[in-house]
């Protein structure tokens, strides 16, 4: 279970939610952890898809890798950084064939009701 259910999250807790209904298969448990960390009408930008509402997030692709924070998550204002990669089950980083980890920053957005209302992963270092 992710710590905060209840009350108002800490940030990095709900990238980590976020990241986690990402690789969970159960449908009542991704409906659990999408209701605590994301806004009804929250939006993910993400590398070849755009969602719009929870509804659609949670219908969204289950991966078989698992996105993992890399690093603490910034907060300015309602806007969050953080950085990240894939991961194989084994933990281990998954890796493009030139040996590059599968990584990046993401960007996100804390809605008045303090769940995430915006989140935006970009691929690879940044600029």
């Amino acid at each position: 279970m992710l710590p905060g259910y209840g009350r108002r999250m800490d940030p990095a807790d709900l990238v980590d939610g976020f990241f986690e209904q990402h690789s969970e298969a159960d449908p009542a448990e991704r409906a659990r952890i999408l209701e605590a960390v994301v806004s009804d009408g929250a939006e993910f930008w993400g590398l070849q898809i755009h969602l719009v509402g929870r509804d659609q997030i949670q219908a969204g692709p289950v991966g078989t890798s698992r996105l993992v924070r890399t690093s603490r998550v910034q907060q300015q204002g309602p806007w969050l950084r953080w950085e990240w990669e894939y991961r194989k089950p084994t933990g281990e980083p998954e890796r493009a064939p030139d040996g590059s980890t599968y990584g990046g920053t993401g960007i996100g957005r804390i809605a008045e009701d303090g769940r995430l209302d915006l989140v935006v992963p970009f691929l690879g270092n940044r600029p």
